[in-house]
């Protein structure tokens, strides 16, 4: 999903790219690992609302003012997903990390939503 974004009229179009994501469910929480290569902290952008969940973030500049590119493998450009993970999520409780250019985010379940066992009672007939 490379798709230019709008930007102002000074700027070069930048590139929109998805982030590649593991997603990983425990009894207690949904955990989000999403590559971020060449992004700061302050320069991403999380969402929760209605059961869905965004991330956006930017790439920041490698390329000294001075410098001329000769040759780019490197993504440049701004990253966004967005996927539903539903309601069973306690918003208040979502925690991020962002570590060498990856994101992890921490989507605790709700109480009511986490698996419980039902306990069976014997009764006498």
């Amino acid at each position: 999903m490379n798709q230019p974004v709008k930007t102002t009229p000074t700027e070069a179009p930048r590139q929109l790219h998805r982030p590649d994501i593991d997603l990983l469910e425990s009894e207690h929480e949904i955990t989000v690992i999403a590559d971020l290569p060449g992004v700061r902290s302050q320069d991403i952008q999380i969402d929760y609302r209605e059961g869905a969940l965004s991330i956006q973030a930017t790439a920041s500049k490698r390329l000294p003012e001075n410098a001329k590119l000769r040759h780019r493998e490197s993504l440049r450009g701004d990253y966004y997903r967005e996927f539903r993970i539903g309601n069973a999520i306690d918003a208040d409780g979502i925690q991020a990390e962002y570590n060498s250019g990856v994101l992890t985010l921490h989507l605790p379940k709700t109480p009511s939503h986490r698996p419980r066992q039902i306990p069976v009672q014997i009764t006498n007939n």
